[in-house]
């Protein structure tokens, strides 16, 4: 018989339900054994090597699998290209109980998906709590999907992430029933003893303020480290936001919250009750729910406040430190942070986003240093090396905390692993860094001219003065103009004068947004 019909005959044989193609790993035992004279047992062998994804098995049952095909009049070139294929196909291959399983599993999750998204992603919030990568990627999925996700509450947070009702603008309902409350046992450091105690004081009511949450719950189920860990995730926003108390100023006043907290406590094991349970039934702190209540204090800056609510919970809820770099990222990253896995072996690419857990290590090839950190973004996290080289030239910029640009090529974990890093024989995707540069940086280098564009209304002598006074406080190397709007008319340029060259800083773009509103400025 021609060795290629012969080849054909068996193929067909093994594979008539699929018309042909391989899909199981019990396909390829039958064709082990069929057109190579394996036995059960040597099938079952390179099954294992398959399930494994073992390329040194696959590789060391070449020779056997050509020869035992040739021997039974299969052409040697068509037994190694047959073989070649069975290997590609190890790298994905399941036995055939295993892929139905996963069928059912994948048209459920499907179904929960499209029908239930809300709770479909608060199930996998909760289920992932742990792993910083997959909530960071859930909360950016969710929020793309026009899913809100709220941060911890104190009284609205269970342990786990729940679905809570949104109205929408106007109140109408939102296009997505409901958002997603993010659950307390995300939080970092609060355990399932203060999360119990939290839940079983609310069962009296709603809590007033950080006072009467500490005179009403357990103390000694919630000591000060949970305290803190959920204020600077923001647990207590609904409460101080609304009467003018920010985070710091709460932080600011725990002890004497705490302390309250205690004495009430003592007042009750000793069956006493205090002036404030008598006026008003068992009240809460001095001055409960009100700013009178807390001595004032100074507000953290925005990065600061973003940093410790994503040291807390794991990722950035109530902003983001990317957001007013969104135009910088547009402009000269070339892929998001979920993307880099995707791109082929090889690839330079440009990546915006914040420095996290940035680790030093020592090469053992070298002796010099290495780092590894996860570059995050608005979409994800993706892990990034950094070689000896790239990082004695740029870590003051990766030690900075601001977001930072990053040019490097995507290559699999064995250059690292040559470089020095760990050892592993999974050969997942790695951003190597060749360059890092803050937005601040990247937008001196690279700015030619900026333009500023404002409504005529809004240049009265006011308007001037204040467009005066950011320029001068401005001054740089890029010519400016001014694009003056008339509505329904049209537009007016003007060439600022050259004493009117400006730096184009993260102060100038915030200054220009605050008189004339955002996205005023276009760098060029």
């Amino acid at each position: 018989m021609d060795p290629s019909r012969c080849v054909h005959s068996i193929v067909e044989r093994v594979c008539s339900e699929t018309y042909g193609v391989i899909l199981y790993q019990e396909q390829v035992m039958s064709i082990a054994v069929l057109m190579a004279g394996y036995s059960l047992g040597q099938a079952d062998n390179l099954r294992k090597a398959m399930g494994k994804k073992s390329r040194e098995v696959m590789q060391e049952n070449r020779e056997p699998f050509v020869e035992g095909a040739m021997a039974r009049g299969t052409d040697a070139g068509i037994a190694a290209r047959v073989f070649e294929q069975i290997a590609e196909f190890a790298e994905y291959a399941f036995n055939k109980s295993h892929s139905a399983a996963y069928a059912v599993l994948a048209y459920q999750t499907a179904y929960l998906k499209v029908h239930h998204p809300v709770e479909f992603l608060a199930a996998l919030l909760t289920c992932d709590r742990d792993d910083t990568d997959r909530v960071v990627r859930y909360i950016s999925e969710a929020r793309s999907s026009g899913i809100e996700v709220l941060g911890p509450d104190i009284n609205e947070s269970q342990a786990d992430f729940t679905v809570v009702e949104r109205p929408g603008v106007g109140g109408r309902r939102s296009p997505v029933a409901g958002a997603i409350r993010f659950g307390l046992s995300a939080v970092k450091g609060v355990g399932g003893a203060a999360i119990d105690a939290i839940v079983e004081a609310r069962t009296e009511g709603p809590f007033t303020d950080l006072f009467d949450f500490c005179g009403r719950v357990d103390m000694r189920r919630v000591n000060r480290s949970v305290l803190e860990a959920l204020i600077k995730a923001g647990a207590f926003d609904g409460t101080s936001v609304p009467v003018g108390v920010s985070r710091a100023t709460l932080l600011a006043n725990l002890d004497r919250a705490i302390e309250f907290g205690r004495a009430r406590r003592r007042d009750r094991e000793a069956g006493q009750q205090g002036l404030f349970d008598l006026l008003d039934g068992g009240g809460s702190a001095p001055a409960g729910g009100s700013a009178a209540a807390f001595a004032q204090s100074d507000e953290w800056d925005e990065m600061k406040l973003l940093r410790l609510e994503r040291d807390s919970i794991g990722a950035y809820l109530s902003g983001h430190p990317l957001h007013r770099y969104e135009d910088d990222v547009r402009r000269y990253a070339s892929a998001v942070a979920a993307e880099v896995e995707d791109k082929p072996i090889g690839t330079t690419v440009c990546v915006g986003g914040m420095v996290e857990g940035l680790q030093e290590r020592l090469s053992r090839k070298t002796g010099r240093r290495t780092a590894v950190f996860h570059l995050e973004d608005l979409t994800g996290a993706v892990e990034t090396f950094v070689p000896p080289q790239a990082l004695d030239r740029f870590e003051a910029v990766l030690r900075s905390g601001r977001p930072v640009l990053c040019t490097g090529k995507v290559e699999s974990s064995v250059f690292r692993d040559a470089a020095g890093g760990q050892d592993g024989d999974d050969e997942s995707v790695r951003f190597v860094l060749t360059e890092a540069r803050t937005f601040a940086e990247v937008r001196q280098e690279r700015t030619r001219v900026v333009r500023i564009r404002v409504d005529a209304a809004s240049l009265d002598d006011r308007g001037l003065a204040r467009l005066r006074s950011t320029l001068e406080a401005n001054r740089g190397p890029c010519p400016a103009y001014l694009h003056i709007t008339v509505p329904n008319r049209g537009e007016t340029v003007v060439a600022l004068p050259e004493r009117c060259r400006v730096d184009p800083t993260d102060d100038l773009i915030a200054a220009v947004a605050r008189d004339f509103g955002p996205g005023r400025i276009e760098l060029a």
